[in-house]
């Protein structure tokens, strides 16, 4: 299967990870698509990436030294966004398209503008390799080690805001890199209210779980397409419903 259609940022993220560390895949091309688009635009990735190779085919393609795309659908309650993810090799996506490469520090595949894809070592005790793995961005990690700084600070005045700041961190998706950067975020916030606060007890913190694997439920277009449908009417039907309450 060389197409995933994905409803939840996790699942459209792990789906991503799966196409880089088991299909080989080393560069990407990103986009939108309106819903009216979909259906569309899917046809011309089928036409000219064949994207609808089956396992042996895919096998064959790669073997044959031609590129093989993969595509990740998902729908962020606002528009579909998708990925071509791109094994080496020979083929017409070199030529309507302008791949990027998710080693290069400058072009790292981003999600939601916050969450990077890239390799990092795994510790010693693991093996000590390097994997594909999610992380926040430079940018990212640098905000939520301020908003914790800030949260700690007025902890005595608003102490709720550690406990949401604390709460959103622990949502984050739980993927290994992911997992090391709240770690050292939590770290460095027990260190600052150590020294604030002396002996009173750090806030508790729920555990941040790994990333279990996520089934694919949606295995065709059609289904894809009619969920974001209804999704999008339940959440015009709930716009218009707030709107007339306000009134």
């Amino acid at each position: 299967m060389v197409e995933f259609y994905c409803t939840t940022k996790t699942e459209a993220m792990q789906r991503i990870q799966d196409c880089v560390s088991r299909g080989g895949c080393r560069f990407y091309v990103a986009g939108t698509v309106t819903l009216a688009r979909f259906q569309a635009v899917r046809a011309k990735f089928a036409d000219s990436y064949e994207t609808g190779l089956t396992r042996h085919q895919i096998r064959r393609r790669k073997e044959g030294g031609c590129a093989v795309t993969y595509v990740v659908w998902w729908w962020n309650k606002i528009e579909v966004r998708f990925w071509l993810l791109i094994t080496p090799g020979r083929g017409a996506i070199w030529r309507l398209e302008t791949p990027l490469a998710l080693s290069d520090r400058g072009s790292r595949l981003k999600i939601n503008g916050d969450y990077e894809l890239l390799l990092l070592s795994r510790s010693s005790a693991s093996g000590g390799d390097e994997s594909w793995t999610w992380r926040l961005d430079t940018a990212s990690f640098e905000q939520w080690r301020h908003r914790l700084e800030r949260s700690v600070n007025v902890y005595p005045k608003n102490p709720s805001r550690l406990s949401q700041s604390l709460y959103s961190l622990y949502r984050m998706p739980g993927f290994r890199g992911i997992r090391q950067q709240v770690g050292l975020l939590v770290g460095d916030a027990r260190r600052q209210w150590k020294s604030r606060y002396s002996n009173a007890d750090f806030p508790d913190t729920p555990g941040l779980g790994y990333v279990s694997r996520i089934k694919a439920e949606i295995q065709d277009a059609a289904t894809f397409l009619q969920q974001c449908i209804n999704s999008h009417a339940r959440q015009a039907i709930a716009e218009a419903l707030r709107m007339n309450h306000e009134s």
